[in-house]
This record gives structure tokens, C-alpha cells and sequence, in this order.
């Protein structure tokens, strides 16, 4: 385990990477069912992409202080 937090170390180290942790008491949020990823977009949407064994997702909000991936 220290060797994945190491590697979560460095790659929060690179300019275009950011590194975000849910809560493990969240109950509801897209990373819980597989991988995702999150794209913020300069003076657009933020997107969150995810891919699950049913389909692949695309949702999106305008404010992304908004709980929507809570």
C-alpha cells in the first residue's frame, strides 16, 4: 500500500494531474462502479466520463460545486 500512496504522491506532482479522494463514507458516486474520468473544460462544463459494465456515461455541470457525483 505505501508503494500505491508513493505513486499517488508523484502523479499529484504533475502539472496537468490532480489527484481526488472520495470519502469512504460516500454511498453514491461514479467512481464507486469502475473508473471515470474528470475533465474540467476553461470556461465550459466540468465532464465526468465513466465506463461500466452496462454502458458508457457522459454527465456534465456548470457549476462544479455542485454535488451531482456526491
Amino acid at each position: 500500500m505505501k508503494d500505491q500512496f508513493d505513486r499517488l504522491r508523484e502523479v499529484a506532482s504533475w502539472p496537468r494531474a490532480e489527484v481526488l479522494v472520495i470519502p469512504a463514507a460516500t454511498t453514491n458516486h461514479p467512481g464507486l462502479e469502475g473508473g471515470f474520468k474528470l475533465v474540467r473544460v476553461p470556461d465550459s462544463d466540468m465532464v465526468v466520463y465513466q465506463e461500466t459494465r452496462q454502458a458508457a456515461v457522459w454527465s456534465w455541470s456548470r457549476n462544479p460545486s455542485t454535488t451531482m457525483w456526491r
